[in-house]
């Protein structure tokens, strides 16, 4: 087969791009945030100024200084309750619509046995204090606050960590607003209610928590079939506890086969949270969750929603005047960086070869000369009779390597199909596919975190707030009486193409692809499960691994990362073509993204869906080369591989430091340069 490239795609079916946005009321809150995980979950609850009935357009003549009356008003109404769990239930009423015959809030429920019963449940709870409380509210009210919301305008929203429907921000809905008022009656008094004195009283005695101000923060989450949002903290600004408000179909009781769950996840000596989560909540109809936010220990996450039964929830903060102890931006990156390099895979330094035989093992690196080094001067016929067993023939041509040289200068990225011989990966394709048959479950299956793990050589790979797949790692040769495991001998396959992506003859012809020099390399053997695995971008990624330590071979650091992929996904769970297709169309997840990290002055960082720029990826497909030449601003993630892929995606991941070999001339006008400096000084 002739060589095939592929330019990188714009995800224009996500619209996703990576923009910063800065909502004068948060201001204040967001400044010190950082974190790529928490600061992309900003933009499921962003404040969007506008009328949440009309596409998120301005109103008229009011924005929300009627809600603001409304909560003055409330306040002074129960400016006396929280005294007691009696005073407080009775306050409630206080705080309703005044044409409402009754409460949302069902009074009973915030005080005697409900009270008790609830601060109990809190006091036990693991793996981290949360409370779930199902007697709360009054179902025919919650009906009305769910018709209202269905009616709402939704918009799409699809990043690394989430993919969900939206609606504007709750907090905006204006009481005084003719329109809010007639068409929200029920969820003006449901949001009246929640963020009262008497409730965030409520609140405060169950969690023992900090004083709670009268700050509303809220928006209604749509998670239809393969919705999610993977896992993170919460941490940002003032919030002090997040609450899921669950409004699906009632009368249903909904069940584990159907996802959707709260996950929550245990830490380990470290800090880090554990790769797969201990603890579930269900999203019942009229159930409410709620938890302390707490930097470094309130993970969780929201498990794929595997039916055509959309789960609907209100998803808010209450805050409290400061932000928590250990919220600041610094102490959230040092955290992620230092979990993220407890796994990462060390460099191996790359020399310059002694000798001419090409798969020198742990050797490489071609000899620096004067000029940009090129196919002729790079690839003898010995280098390329050589990779010729494993690389596809058509891509070790002068003509091949100088298009796709040409086409990494001006798009940084490319995808080369069909790159291996056949007879190379015929092997590793079959028990690859033989792992998925025996070991996934039916597709829209609920989460197994041990599906892969029967073989010792895979190891689970986090934190879950980073990253989140099964490594391989060969300790020792199996014993004889042990029978054969296909997983093992797929990971075996794929620890060939690593040593492939490590020789000295790979360096050569990578580096007549891309006009850089590998001095130093580290390469992983890697599977994405379906309904499992991912990996997201985060602003560690800038500098990880780009400069010294880490195992030797130092690079320029005005050199760009040179990543290389083999990537394959044999077709496990639908035919040949569909598989192909579905990979390609980017709804099932699992192709790899690369995105820039924009200008420093806006600290809230989030993927927009209504633009399509800024965003580059590469589709999963089988037999593939992914090269990228990614820049000090840049960051990458593999999509969430959703429970409908047609199988796991496997892949080899090498990231080469490198050095660039100077222009002919340039290095001695350099030195010129410097020495007429010294000259004259």
């Amino acid at each position: 087969r002739g060589a095939t490239t592929r330019a990188p795609t714009s995800r224009s079916s996500m619209a996703m791009k990576r923009k910063h946005s800065r909502d004068s009321g948060r201001e204040g809150e967001r400044a010190g945030t950082k974190h790529a995980n928490a600061a992309r979950h900003e933009a499921i609850c962003s404040k969007k100024e506008g009328d949440v009935l009309n596409g998120g357009k301005q109103p008229p003549k009011h924005n929300n200084t009627g809600g603001n009356s409304a909560r003055k008003r409330a306040k002074q109404d129960v400016q006396a309750a929280g005294e007691a769990c009696s005073q407080r239930a009775s306050s409630v009423s206080s705080v309703n619509d005044k044409s409402s015959s009754s409460t949302v809030l069902r009074r009973q429920a915030l005080s005697g046995e409900a009270f008790a019963s609830a601060k109990q449940f809190f006091q036990q709870s693991q793996p981290y204090r949360h409370v779930w409380l199902r007697e709360l509210f009054n179902e025919k009210k919650l009906r009305a606050v769910r018709e209202e919301l269905l009616a709402l305008q939704r918009t799409f929203k699809e990043t690394d960590l989430f993919r969900v429907y939206q609606t504007g921000d709750l907090a905006n809905i204006d009481p005084e607003n003719p329109l809010h008022a007639e068409k929200l009656q029920a969820t003006l008094q449901l949001r009246s209610e929640i963020y009262s004195p008497a409730f965030r009283q409520f609140v405060q005695d169950v969690t023992g928590c900090t004083e709670l101000t009268g700050k509303t923060d809220c928006s209604c989450n749509v998670y239809e079939k393969g919705g999610h949002l993977l896992c993170h903290d919460d941490v940002i600004g003032t919030r002090c506890i997040s609450y899921i408000l669950y409004l699906s179909r009632p009368g249903h009781e909904w069940t584990a086969s159907q996802g959707g769950a709260l996950e929550l996840y245990a830490r380990d000596a470290s800090g880090a949270p554990h790769a797969s989560p201990c603890g579930y909540v269900p999203p019942h109809f009229g159930s409410l969750a709620f938890f302390v936010v707490t930097p470094g220990v309130s993970y969780h996450s929201v498990q794929e929603v595997l039916s055509d039964e959309p789960r609907l929830s209100i998803s808010g903060w209450f805050h409290a005047a400061a932000p928590p102890p250990n919220a600041d931006s610094d102490a959230s990156l040092a955290q992620l960086q230092r979990h993220a390099a407890a796994v990462a895979q060390p460099f191996h330094k790359l020399d310059v070869p002694t000798s001419s035989t090409p798969d020198t093992p742990g050797t490489v690196a071609p000899p620096l000369t004067s000029g940009i080094p090129t196919a002729a001067s790079l690839l003898t016929l010995e280098h390329r009779r050589w990779l010729s067993r494993y690389v596809n023939p058509a891509y070790l041509t002068d003509e091949t390597i100088g298009a796709v040289r040409q086409q990494l200068a001006s798009q940084r990225l490319m995808q080369l199909s069909a790159f291996f011989t056949s007879s190379f990966i015929k092997d590793l394709l079959a028990a690859a596919a033989e792992t998925d048959r025996s070991e996934l479950p039916a597709k829209g299956s609920p989460p197994d975190y041990t599906i892969g793990l029967a073989s010792p050589e895979w190891d689970a790979i986090g934190p879950p707030q980073v990253q989140r797949y099964l490594r391989y790692t060969k300790r020792s040769e199996p014993a004889t009486d042990q029978p054969e495991v296909a997983s093992r001998r797929a990971g075996m396959h794929l620890c060939r193409v690593r040593a492939l992506l490590r020789s000295a003859a790979f360096a050569r012809l990578l580096a007549a692809f891309t006009g850089y020099v590998p001095r130093a390399v580290r390469a992983e053997v890697r599977r994405f499960r379906p309904g499992l695995d991912y990996t997201l971008a985060h602003v560690g990624q800038l500098s990880q691994g780009r400069r010294g330590g880490g195992g030797g071979g130092g690079g320029n650091s005005a050199a760009p990362m040179v990543e290389a992929t083999a990537c394959f996904v044999p077709a496990v769970r639908d035919p040949p073509k569909r598989a192909a297709r579905l990979w390609d169309s980017g709804d099932v997840g699992g192709f790899e993204c690369f995105v820039k990290k924009e200008d420093e002055e806006a600290p809230a960082e989030v993927y927009r869906a209504d633009e399509s720029d800024g965003v580059t990826c590469m589709h999963a497909a089988s037999n593939c080369l992914n090269l990228a030449l990614r820049d000090a601003d840049t960051m990458k993630f593999v999509k969430y591989v959703n429970s409908e892929a047609p199988g796991s995606r496997w892949d080899v991941a090498a990231e080469y430091r490198v050095i660039r070999v100077l222009k002919k001339g340039e290095k001695a006008a350099s030195s010129k340069k410097r020495a007429g400096g010294t000259s004259s000084s």
